[in-house]
């Protein structure tokens, strides 16, 4: 029987090994695990990539988005979807600010003006912005409703590595924008990284205190931060991966095409929809079916990986129990985390592969 993986992260290491092993290799030799010379050559590379002023490195998404808002300051309600993965929120709290949950637009699955201006109230000092399976959000309408109430905003882009609006990338319309580069991601390390992207001068000295104990010199602490490094061995994994990041995307964006052009049709699934003037980096590739179960169970019998992302919205989590939510607050919420199933997508999935997906999913509503 055919198998075809839900991720395969060895054909895209395959692709760079020589460099990868070149660079570990020097990290060893260096003894600088610690602040080495790749932290500094892969922040300033990522920042190119970005088109940012600032890219400071830490140990990982999660990390980073706790940082960001740290940095920011102000405190109250923030506002942020309950698709996505946990840390989006659950960071909040952390630093003394408060959870808003919003719901999601029902046909690009993200947060939207009118979602957004639907929890606006007078306690909301921020939004956390996800760049959710790596299809960019309404960002530039959404800055709009952050310059007119003087918030902040962070785009969350731990799943947009490079994904453009207007041919501008993702990560730098808001104050700042987190990433992480956990193993699987579009960039993804040999291990949990993240990084803080910023144009903002003095929200990228802050975060580099805060990353690094409160201290710009070795035992000079001026503020109270926490030990997030990014450690020299995954910043020199990324900077080998970096050079072919924008190759990567562009596999991705083929594989998202035959999905598009073979499913698109079939009334039993659906869709997001992509934004006008964006460009996704696919990181995954989502789609909403009745009787999930059943539909995942077939996908498995024929040989198919499959994924969910995610199944519990965040406002129906036992963590944000005592925020008092219940099923139907966030319909379109809901809707979405009860029926999505994520496709096999990843750089260099072979084509072939990617047609019989289909052509199950094909066959088993026509059967």
């Amino acid at each position: 029987m055919k198998e075809v993986k839900f991720n395969d992260l060895t054909l895209q290491i395959h692709k760079i090994k020589d460099l990868i092993n070149k660079n570990i290799s020097t990290v060893i030799d260096s003894n600088a695990f610690i602040k080495g010379n790749f932290v500094k050559e892969f922040e300033e590379n990522f920042k190119s990539y970005s088109n940012v002023s600032h890219s400071i490195g830490v140990s990982n998404g999660t990390d980073a988005l706790l940082i960001g808002m740290e940095a920011l300051g102000s405190k109250g309600d923030v506002l942020v979807q309950p698709t996505t993965y946990v840390a989006s929120a659950s960071m909040i709290p952390r630093i003394g600010n408060e959870v808003k949950f919003i719901d999601v637009d029902e046909n690009s699955w993200q947060i939207s003006e009118a979602t957004v201006n639907e929890k606006l109230t007078d306690n909301v000092v921020g939004i956390i912005g996800v760049h959710l399976y790596g299809f960019p959000f309404d960002v530039e309408n959404i800055l709009k409703i952050v310059n007119d109430n003087n918030l902040w905003l962070i785009e969350d882009s731990a799943q947009s590595h490079g994904a453009t609006i207007n041919g501008k990338k993702t990560g730098t319309f808001g104050d700042l924008a987190t990433y992480s580069f956990f193993p699987g991601k579009n960039l993804g390390a040999f291990g949990d990284a993240g990084a803080i992207n910023t144009n903002n001068d003095e929200l990228a000295v802050l975060c580099r205190k805060l990353a690094d104990g409160g201290r710009l010199s070795k035992y000079e602490h001026e503020i109270l931060g926490w030990n997030s490094r990014l450690d020299t061995m995954h910043a020199a994994v990324l900077d080998a991966k970096l050079t072919l990041l924008e190759e990567w995307n562009i596999e991705r964006r083929k594989i998202a095409s035959i999905y598009d052009e073979r499913l698109s049709d079939l009334e039993q699934i659906e869709l997001p929809t992509k934004l006008e003037n964006t460009n996704p980096v696919y990181h995954l590739y989502p789609l909403l079916v009745e009787s999930r179960k059943n539909f995942m169970d077939h996908l498995k019998q024929k040989g198919i990986s499959t994924g969910i992302h995610y199944p519990i919205p965040l406002h129906l989590q036992q963590a944000f129990s005592y925020l008092g939510h219940k099923e139907g607050d966030f319909p379109v919420s809901e809707k979405i985390c009860f029926n999505e199933v994520s496709l096999p997508i990843y750089p260099y999935m072979n084509h072939e592969d990617v047609h019989y997906v289909c052509d199950v999913i094909t066959n088993y509503f026509k059967s």
